[in-house]
């Protein structure tokens, strides 16, 4: 810890402290934190009160050091008094503080990196584990961190047992209007998905979410999948009751159903319980069990009906088939073999005036030092521009994902992928932990 840290560490008091007193302790948490970001200073009064409870214990097997980012030492000394930890010294250790973050790979503040005694990365999941059990995550151990996971299994499980038979009331009204219970759901539905919702109308997802749903049940020529709308958070300027209309819903969660939905959820579904949360009740069970996490609507939205339920086996066979997909259209760069169909045919061009031109005569034609631009956009493109389009909507969309957007007939050179419809939040989530965006 001395050659990470140096000698000395300073008390919120300004004591000095040896750095050598944490060769004693199981784990030794980097808080990386400053005071001009408003998460960190959201965070830093929750990780405060945890470490002085679990201190106060007869066992304290932990320590918490504070690796300041702020931009000058009057401000790391006023942020410091905050904390009930030691901090490594601002002075002369500005750039030290920078290349421990580099070294751990922080990302974005606040972040809590637990190491053991000799400084190997235990996990970087302290915020979380603080922010869902408080105390009693320390001493931030792995040991101590499967235990939690073990414990969230089993809140998980009573809670929806409660949920199920009633014991805990969760009142759900159908889009008529009609009130049925969630065991009523579980036993009509395959799946029964718990969206996690803030009332954004202008957010998208949700229209999204509902459409890909209607196909999962209109593909499976069954009643599949059913969605309860739960209004766990709210958004600016954001309204639930619109979502009453579109899907089944529960629009007054009590402190009773909320402390149960938090257990089911687990931290699943990210600090802001954003996102669908499948629940199914298996054949000869009394108990239902949740199959899926979906934080953001990501599998869903990414995957649609394929992915359907979207668990983790589902979405791993999912991005196997689309692996085996981009390495096919690897495979047929040449000569732009991609833009013609998997059996080969050249006929998946078309224009806005009704030409179907070939990819062989028009285009593999231009020779070694003929350039094709692939503009891609949403849409119906070949009614707007006098160019070739491909029709296969599908094919076009694994080009998107895989292949650059200016192409020569012997050379690709790989490029960003399109930006995911969820940027809007993920840029606002990552503003939350402090990044630079």
């Amino acid at each position: 810890m001395e050659e990470l840290l140096g000698p000395k560490l300073v008390s919120a008091k300004g004591e000095t402290i040896d750095t050598s007193t944490l060769a004693a302790k199981k784990t030794v948490s980097l808080y990386f934190s400053a005071h001009w970001c408003g998460p960190c200073r959201g965070f830093t009064p929750e990780l405060a009160k945890a470490y002085s409870e679990y201190m106060a214990s007869a066992d304290s097997q932990a320590e918490v050091v504070f690796i300041s980012w702020d931009r000058d030492e009057d401000s790391f000394t006023e942020y410091h008094k905050e904390m009930p930890f030691p901090a490594l010294p601002f002075k002369d250790n500005k750039d030290r503080c920078r290349e421990l973050g580099e070294k751990f790979g922080v990302q974005g503040i606040p972040c809590l990196v637990t190491l053991n005694s000799a400084g190997e990365v235990l996990h970087k999941n302290g915020r979380t584990l603080v922010d869902e059990h408080g105390a009693a995550a320390f001493p931030l151990s792995t040991e101590r961190e499967d235990e939690l996971k073990q414990m969230a299994v089993e809140k998980a499980a009573s809670a929806l047992k409660k949920l199920c038979d009633g014991t805990i009331s969760f009142p759900i009204k159908a889009p008529e209007g009609a009130e049925v219970s969630f065991k009523e759901l579980l036993g009509k539905y395959e799946h029964c998905g718990l969206l996690f919702g803030d009332g954004d109308n202008s957010d998208t997802s949700y229209k999204r979410v509902a459409k890909v749903v209607d196909e999962v049940n209109a593909e499976s020529g069954a009643v599949s999948q059913v969605l309860v709308y739960l209004p766990w958070t709210l958004y600016e300027g954001g309204d639930h009751s619109p979502f009453a209309d579109q899907f089944h819903s529960v629009l007054d969660i009590s402190a009773d159903l909320r402390t149960a939905l938090r257990d089911v959820a687990g931290g699943q579904l990210g600090g802001r319980m954003y996102g669908l949360l499948q629940v199914k009740l298996f054949e000869g069970k009394d108990v239902p069990a949740v199959v899926a996490y979906d934080p953001g609507f990501q599998f869903i939205a990414g995957a649609g009906v394929a992915g359907y339920p979207w668990s983790k086996d589902k979405m791993a066979e999912c991005a196997a088939a689309d692996k085996a997909r981009v390495e096919m259209l690897k495979a047929r760069q040449t000569n732009l073999e991609f833009l013609k169909s998997e059996a080969g045919e050249d006929t998946m061009l078309v224009r806005s005036k009704g030409e179907k031109p070939s990819v062989s005569a028009n285009l593999a034609s231009l020779g070694d030092d003929g350039v094709v631009g692939l503009y891609f956009r949403c849409g119906h493109i070949h009614k707007f521009f006098h160019s070739h389009a491909l029709k296969d909507h599908a094919h076009a969309r694994s080009l998107s994902h895989t292949l650059t957007h200016t192409y020569t007939q012997r050379s690709l050179v790989p490029s960003l992928p399109p930006l995911h419809a969820q940027a809007r939040r993920v840029l606002r989530e990552a503003q939350d932990r402090g990044e630079k965006v």
